[in-house]
């Protein structure tokens, strides 16, 4: 029996020892913003990037970068140059906040 991966076309060709058959696959979306393990990110607007950034007085150059197609952040409508705020719960430090440049 020889199956296609159903993530590489939404049409698979399933080998059956009588003949072969089209099959047609629905491909799922999966939210995985909504996954339990995946942390909260938050778009900062402009006032509170500004304040971020003098708060620990650094450029937007020097923030870590996180990619715009991210799965994490996929979702959010977000441009190249925003600053998003990710809060990570740890079972030593309670809960941690990051920044991150989209690029």
């Amino acid at each position: 029996m020889n199956l296609l991966n159903p993530e590489v076309s939404r049409w698979s060709r399933v080998q059956i020892p009588s003949g072969s058959y089209n099959l047609k696959m629905e491909k799922k979306e999966i939210n995985i913003a909504a996954h339990k393990y995946v942390p909260k990110h938050e778009k900062l607007n402009e006032e509170q990037a500004n304040e971020v950034l003098k708060q620990f007085n650094i450029s937007k150059k020097q923030l870590p970068v996180i990619l715009k197609k991210d799965a994490a952040i996929k979702e959010m409508k977000l441009e190249k140059g925003d600053i998003i705020k990710i809060y990570r719960d740890s079972p030593t430090l309670g809960k941690s906040i990051f920044y991150r440049l989209v690029k």
